[in-house]
């Protein structure tokens, strides 16, 4: 009981936190690697640091995975938003009604057969036949009522992302097999939301909504997905945490080949490298220890990218920032080139949209340019200061505060913000500018963006399955629970998104897209910086493994039933 009141005590600590904000911290690069569990999780020292040495492990139908996590891992799908390793694991324990297939870069029937009305305002998805519980239980239309009805759209429910996707929506069992959800106007981007994976009624009716991110349910689930828990999830004093997944034979889909999956959760990169000798499979290797790993000729190395970006925020409600010169000065000064050269692991972006667009003169970085626009909105160089400093009418200097997120030492999310931070205070102060860059702790880092308390905020942000840029831009979301942090608002830009959200048509949508792209970028309400480049390492046991057009991390597993281990059949 002991080790399981820390779990929850872990849990609860993380979800209070995490939920206030939902997703907004992606830009750091949060290092997932799976690692050894009960039978094998210690192996004596000389065979953990040596890097020549071949797996331990000689089950050919087993592999184990790592990961790095701040957080513990909630296993319950309606959380997920909150922690990727969550989002892992959860993926192989759990199916939606809909499922995301990177292959065709399309969602697709998986649990239930879905029909869309004509005037694409209601879905009815009918369930396939034969689908049960990993406890042999038969799933219905009262579970799917269940998850969507009676919890996502509960006023105690405490995922706000997952309600606001599912507010207005009605929701009714048309009968055992069938549900509608009915809009009250067309929105393209809501089938993305059908991947949620489903929740057993039958075990969790009476868990009260408020108790259940620390059920314990979410030690040792049960699903439908195609794998099942086989050990509940393990905290141990030096923040490790373990779990053990088996296939599940009863499986409605293709039943994967591989039986078993070990995973274990590490607080940092270097008590993960203590086991390293274990591991298959590092999904999320930190750019600083990559030569670390390389060092071992153990490992190969697979880049690739996920729709996430970073950027500075410009509270638009600031008195100076909202004038657009004041913006646009501050934009061109940034040369977002000298800034990727302090990473390997970044791709510049310039829009919101992902887009790198050196061809639009806003986005060419230029002093002079820069200099005349901050002349331009009243604010001259003082030379007589040391350094010269930009002061308006009344010899008040310009200078913003700059809000960033601490971590702490060690953690390569520090490293990353503290170069990032460094780089524009330096940028900015060619132009006179000073900046007060302010690091905050969780907690209240997440307090003072629901407040707004800030000029400028250094975030992330993922654009996960679409487009939508409706909870970042719309003028709706500038508010403590809204994820619009520069409080932008615009007539043009807000009817471009609903347009967007309400068409069908590919070729019209990415014709609004790029518009929108335009509208955004002549207001500058951010600097948009990068996109991070993650890399996963692989001893080449395991095959089949794909990493094109992912969204999230765990769209790796989209895959699962085609992987193998070793000698493959």
């Amino acid at each position: 009981m002991k080790r399981l009141w820390k779990i929850f005590t872990r849990v609860l600590r993380s979800y209070t936190v995490e939920e206030k904000v939902i997703s907004i911290i992606v830009f750091g690069v949060v290092v997932f690697i799976f690692a050894q569990t009960v039978a094998d999780a210690f192996k004596p020292a000389n065979l953990l640091n040596s890097g020549n040495q071949q797996n331990q492990n000689q089950d050919n139908s087993t592999f184990t995975e790592g990961m790095v996590s701040e957080n513990p891992v909630i296993l319950n799908p309606l959380y997920v938003d909150f922690n990727d390793s969550s989002r892992d694991l959860s993926s192989l324990v759990f199916s939606g009604l809909s499922k995301y297939d990177p292959s065709k870069q399309a969602f697709v029937d998986d649990l239930a057969v879905l029909t869309i009305s004509p005037d694409k305002t209601t879905y009815h998805f009918v369930l396939k036949p034969n689908i049960f519980w990993h406890d042999g239980q038969p799933v219905t239309a009262d579970d799917v009522l269940f998850t969507f009805h009676d919890i996502i759209q509960n006023p105690g429910f405490q995922n706000p992302l997952l309600k606001l996707n599912f507010s207005g929506v009605d929701i009714k069992e048309i009968d055992p097999q069938t549900v509608e959800f009915k809009l009250k106007k067309p929105n393209a981007f809501f089938i993305t939301n059908m991947n949620v994976g489903l929740l057993p009624k039958h075990i969790l009716a009476t868990v009260p909504i408020d108790k259940l991110p620390t059920s314990q349910f979410n030690l040792k689930p049960v699903g439908t997905g195609p794998y099942k828990v086989d050990t509940a999830i393990e905290l141990f004093d030096d923040g490790r945490e373990r779990i053990t997944l088996k296939s599940f034979d009863r499986y409605y889909d293709q039943a994967p080949k591989i039986h078993q999956i070990r995973f274990s959760v590490y607080p940092d990169f270097d008590t993960l490298y203590k086991d390293i000798g274990t591991i298959n499979v590092i999904t999320k290797v930190p750019e600083t220890n990559v030569s670390e790993l390389q060092k071992l000729n153990r490992f190969s190395f697979i880049n690739y990218d996920l729709p996430q970006y970073t950027a500075v925020f410009f509270n638009m409600d600031n008195a100076i920032l909202k004038k657009d010169k004041v913006r646009v000065g501050l934009l061109k000064a940034i040369d977002k080139q000298q800034l990727l050269k302090m990473f390997t692991d970044k791709t510049a972006v310039d829009t919101p949209l992902l887009e790198l667009n050196q061809r639009d003169w806003i986005y060419k970085p230029n002093l002079s340019e820069a200099e005349g626009a901050i002349h331009d909105a009243g604010y001259i160089l003082d030379k007589t200061q040391n350094p010269p400093v930009r002061v308006d009418k009344n010899k008040k200097p310009l200078q913003f505060v700059l809000l960033a997120r601490a971590y702490d030492e060690g953690n390569p999310l520090a490293v990353e913000t503290q170069k990032t931070v460094d780089f524009l205070k330096s940028q900015w102060l060619q132009l006179g500018i000073t900046i007060d860059a302010q690091y905050a702790d969780n907690d209240t880092y997440l307090q003072r963006l629901q407040s707004r308390d800030y000029d400028m905020v250094l975030a992330g942000q993922s654009l996960g399955y679409n487009l939508d840029t409706y909870s970042y831009w719309h003028s709706s979301q500038a508010t403590a629970q809204g994820l619009n942090l520069s409080n932008y608002k615009t007539f043009t830009a807000d009817q471009l998104i609903e347009k967007i959200r309400a068409s069908f048509d590919s070729a019209e949508k990415d014709k609004d897209l790029k518009q929108l792209a335009t509208v955004i970028a002549n207001d500058v309400p951010a600097v948009f910086l990068y996109r991070p480049t993650y890399i996963l390492a692989t001893d080449n046991k395991v095959h089949g493994i794909t990493l094109k057009n992912l969204a999230f991390p765990s769209d790796r597993f989209a895959s699962i039933a085609d992987w193998c281990v070793n000698n493959c059949q």
